[in-house]
């Protein structure tokens, strides 16, 4: 139809590097980059689930990073994301004291251990160069962890002052109790909100003016200003099949700021009479 779109995607993942390398990132930040076009994210609601971990490795030296684990999990996965180029491995503890000894990183490398004692499972796959975002990622699987404090070591292995980034798994996907004991709230938001090419959405409270204590936060893990600004998100008004309810999250927030860039455009169209205008520009305005 030759007419200005705006796609709005109030939907986010706990998976990722938080670089803006995921597929679906480098899909919208592409859509978003044409003329005409605007894509509007949301950051999540991450901030104080206590899901993130953020360290940093002198030469050739470990730190232990510790999560706790509710009764009645079944499973989930963590992310290990290095920064280019130093490389690091781990080593696992469970609450009993059961330990896995250091694991070798390896090239695509996937191995499987047993807790005799918990019957807990876990496999850990090494990729040294993902092939998105070029950083190194570990994925660790637990599988029926028993209840407790864990603990992974994680060694760095060359002489490099490496840092890296833990997430786990969103609470909203998992349902169930596992957090980092020493968490970090920056560099929460959720999957594709570090994309380039795409406005992303924090929330705030427009009754008071505050923060949204639970909006996910930036920066990117590559240091760029992500969410690019924030929306009224606590106790906006939406609508249900019941009438009209108040919804509160950077869902809403991306749906508002998606309805504003929405009339940007059609004031663009209709009065200026002009379509030559992208989301850098749109951006721009309502920042």
């Amino acid at each position: 139809y030759s007419r200005p779109l705006v796609i709005v995607l109030g939907v986010g993942t706990g998976n990722g590097s938080r670089t803006g390398g995921s597929p679906l990132a480098q899909l919208l930040g592409k859509m978003g980059q044409i003329i005409g076009n605007c894509v509007v994210v949301c950051s999540g609601n991450e901030a104080n689930a206590r899901l993130h971990y953020q360290g940093r490795l002198e030469d050739g030296m470990s730190e232990d990073v510790e999560f706790r684990v509710g009764a009645d999990t079944k499973g989930f996965a963590l992310e290990l994301w290095g920064n280019t180029p130093d490389v690091f491995s781990v080593s696992l503890i469970s609450p009993l004291g059961e330990s896995i000894p250091r694991i070798p990183a390896r090239m695509g490398a996937s191995m499987e251990y047993t807790f005799l004692y918990e019957g807990s499972t876990v496999t850990v796959d090494y990729q040294i160069t993902e092939n998105v975002a070029g950083m190194e990622v570990i994925f660790v699987r637990l599988k029926t962890p028993v209840e407790g404090t864990w603990k992974f070591y994680i060694y760095s292995l060359t002489n490099i002052k490496g840092s890296y980034n833990a997430w786990l798994p969103l609470k909203q996907f998992s349902g169930q109790d596992i957090y980092f004991l020493k968490s970090d709230p920056d560099t929460t938001l959720t999957v594709p909100a570090a994309a380039d090419g795409v406005i992303s959405v924090g929330a705030y409270n427009h009754y008071t003016g505050a923060a949204y204590y639970e909006s996910g936060r930036g920066y990117s893990a590559d240091g760029r200003i992500k969410p690019d600004f924030v929306a009224p998100g606590a106790g906006v008004y939406g609508i249900a099949p019941s009438g009209g309810v108040k919804v509160t999250g950077t869902s809403y927030a991306a749906a508002y700021a998606g309805g504003c860039v929405a009339l940007l455009y059609s004031y663009q169209v209709n009065v200026k009479n002009s379509q030559m205008i992208n989301h850098n520009d749109i951006k721009a305005q309502l920042i």
